[in-house]
This record gives structure tokens, sequence and C-alpha cells, in this order.
């Protein structure tokens, strides 16, 4: 019966996955033809839960003028198929996402640079405040084992504008505290223009989240690549419907100081190699 049980359980937590579209470059302008007809929806869906709970959050924004959308409810649905509807007025430009979506038909496969996350002078103190705190509470080993850590890590400010495109990637895609657990978060939104051609955008794992949840997958006419672009991700959040569920776990970590934190973490792993 246990064995059942974990299979169950693993089934469970892979399953999404299954349909996800195979990865592939991305093509040359992939949503030039998309981008001709304006954005007429923009459906939100967020999958939660685990081995003995399944919920969806989902919620529709549909086009009322020409650069708006509004969403009147959203609806979760339980693994036992009742659903709860809750009234959600909510009105949200297009404009932003639409730039969002150009940038990226512009240059699919661009590198993300430190300049394209806007810090500031207080995201820098923001991170150095917060790491104090992790080390007061003892929340992160690897932080100031010794006075030359402690430098490094509060030294890392003032070298963030040197650092090069590839390095900027590298630190993203560096993960060395993923953590397992018998969970799921996962969020999908789909765009539809005018003419009902639609792109998705994935991102799974959010119970282990990256800076600024990068990458996303976007997927349209069934061919999918990785994009590292924090402006579709901030412009996507405007969608996120405004329930204790999704500001707890819906795009978690948008803020500048975990990526300051993630490059810290990199490059000191770097040092020690």
């Amino acid at each position: 019966m246990k064995t059942l049980l974990l299979i169950i359980c693993l089934f469970t937590l892979t399953s999404s996955f299954a349909q996800l579209e195979k990865m592939v470059y991305p093509p040359k302008e992939p949503f030039t033809d998309f981008l001709q007809e304006p954005i007429s929806e923009v459906s939100v869906s967020f999958y939660f839960g685990g081995c003995y709970l399944q919920n969806t959050i989902q919620v529709t924004y549909k086009k009322t003028t020409d650069n708006h959308l509004k969403a009147k409810y959203w609806t979760e649905k339980h693994q036992d198929d009742k659903s709860v509807k809750e009234r959600y007025q909510q009105s949200v430009s297009s404009i932003e996402l639409i730039e969002a979506l150009v940038s990226i038909n512009k240059q699919p496969n661009a590198t993300p640079s430190i300049e394209d996350f806007n810090l500031t002078t207080q995201d820098k103190q923001d991170y150095l405040d917060w790491v104090d705190t992790l080390e007061s509470n003892h929340r992160d080993p690897n932080f100031f084992k010794d006075s030359s850590t402690r430098l490094f890590y509060q030294s890392i400010v003032h070298d963030l504008d040197t650092l090069s495109s590839s390095t900027i990637l590298q630190a993203l895609q560096y993960c060395p505290n993923l953590v397992y657990i018998s969970a799921y978060a996962d969020l999908e939104i789909t765009i539809k223009n005018q003419q009902q051609d639609s792109i998705k955008i994935i991102k799974k794992g959010l119970l282990n989240p990256t800076p600024w949840n990068l990458p996303l997958t976007i997927c349209h006419h069934q061919k999918c690549f990785e994009s590292y672009h924090p402006e579709l991700v901030k412009a996507l959040r405007e969608y996120l419907p405004n329930t204790a569920v999704f500001l707890n776990r819906g795009f978690p970590h948008c803020q500048n100081k975990y990526l300051i934190k993630q490059i810290a973490d990199y490059l000191y792993q770097q040092q020690k190699e």
C-alpha cells in the first residue's frame, strides 16, 4: 500500500511536466505575426498541491478597450471537483505586456545584463540589510564563516556594474540549494490575440524560486524556448489575482535583493573552486 501511494505521489508531481512541449532554440522574431493583432484575452492558471491535494486558481482578463483588459471573478477548483468563485473586479493595461513581447520578439535568446534589472541604491541597501538578518538568525550556513567571507558578501554590491551578461546568466542558472519537497506550485499564462492565436508562458517549481523566477518557458505554435527577460515577469505580475495564495506563491522573489544574493553565492562558489 505504501508503495502504491508513493507511485501515485510521484505521478502527481510529474504528470504536469509531461504536457510541456519540446524545448527548441528560439526562432527569429517568433511573435511577429501574433503582434499584428491586439491582445484580446489573458488567462492565468495557478496549480498547487501535493500527493493528497490538487487545487487550481484561474482568472481570465478580456479586452474592454484598446489597451485594457478586465477580469470579473477568479475561480478556485479543488480535486473533488468543488469550485469557489469570487468576484474580482480588476482592470489591467496591456501596454507593458505588449512592450515585453515586442522586446522578446526582437531578441528572443538575449542574455540578461545587470542593467535589465534596474538596480537602485535602495536595492543594494535592502540586500545588505537582508544578509545581516540572515546572519543574525543563522538561516544561511554559507554566510560569514570568517571576516573575509563577510567582506566578500558585503563588497559584491560595488562590483555589480562590472559583471558581464554571461556571468549574470550563469548566476541565474546556479541552484545549489534546490530542495525536494512533496508539493508543487506551477503557473501557466495564456495570451490570445483577436485572431485567437496564443502564446503560453509557463513557470514550474515556484516553491524553489529563482530570482525574478527566471527563466520562463514560452511556447508558441507547439515550440518552446526559455526566456530571461525580467520585463516579462514584471508585466505578468499585474495579472496575478490579489489573493493570499498568489501573494505568497505566485511569482515570488521579484525583488533585486534576491538577485544580488544569487550572484554573490555564485561568485563566492567560483572563487572557492
